[in-house]
């Protein structure tokens, strides 16, 4: 009875969470043409809360009468625990960096261009937005619930398998301000992150996946900036400043539901 309830808990948050981020999407979409600004960032941002964390959170302690903990919500006291952060951040940024490289030097795309779609206008704003859009909500969905209920029942092996192709899916039709954005070569560094991702959650918990993907999302444009213009593959990086100075801050016009490197 036990394994029949875990296995239809699983097949339950595989639906959920499919059906959670298509209606998210959806609602962008229709949402980034209409409503602007402020407005628009608190719809989403409400939306993006209630969906893949409110509503998870009373499905696991209520209806499967799980505890918090089993979402990885805990505070791991591992002495690997910081190392483990540190180096999945270095490894996450990496990648991220070898797409672009890789994007600018034998694809030909502008490096300007994905330099200032990944670059914040505001860095203020850019954490709101990773706080209540993206990097935490995405977390606490893809690994805090999707993961963890497919561990319970198919062990950390398949589960973050199958919770990381998902997670590179999704990412092939992911848009970032107003523009959509994403291919198979996305979607598969986007597996090998939420690989990562998984990793620090079975070990760790849900905490450190969260620092490693909020804080790589804020820095991942003005690392891959550095990089690119150090190889010469960017011509100045006073062009990027020019370019970039009369965007001014705040919140974008057009609202952000994803950054990199997820």
């Amino acid at each position: 009875m036990q394994s029949e309830g875990l296995s239809t808990f699983s097949l339950f948050a595989i639906v959920y969470s499919i059906v959670v981020e298509a209606l998210i999407y959806q609602a962008y979409t229709k949402l980034v043409n209409r409503i602007r600004g402020r407005r628009g960032f608190l719809l989403m941002a409400c939306l993006s809360l209630t969906m893949r964390v409110f509503v998870p959170s009373v499905l696991v302690i209520y209806v499967e009468g799980s505890s918090p903990a089993s979402l990885g919500l805990y505070l791991s006291l591992s002495a690997l625990v910081f190392p483990a952060i540190i180096i999945a951040f270095l490894v996450t940024q990496s990648l991220s960096v070898i797409e672009d490289i890789y994007r600018v030097k034998y694809l030909g795309e502008d490096p300007w261009t994905l330099i200032k779609l990944y670059t914040p206008r505001s860095y203020k704003m850019e954490l709101v937005s990773q706080l209540t859009l993206s990097g935490l909500p995405e977390e606490f969905l893809y690994r805090g619930y999707f993961l963890s209920r497919l561990v319970m029942t198919f062990g950390p092996v398949l589960g973050a398998v199958a919770s990381s192709i998902y997670f590179g899916i999704v990412h092939m039709w992911s848009i970032v301000r107003g523009r959509q954005v994403g291919d198979m070569l996305k979607a598969l560094r986007t597996f090998i992150n939420g690989m990562i991702y998984a990793a620090l959650f079975i070990w760790f918990g849900l905490i450190p996946c969260i620092v490693v993907h909020v804080s790589g999302n804020l820095s991942c444009g003005w690392i891959s900036k550095k990089v690119l213009v150090g190889l010469g593959l960017v011509s100045s990086a006073q062009e990027f400043g020019q370019r970039t100075q009369s965007r001014g801050n705040g919140v974008s016009s057009a609202l952000v539901t994803d950054i990199r490197p997820t």
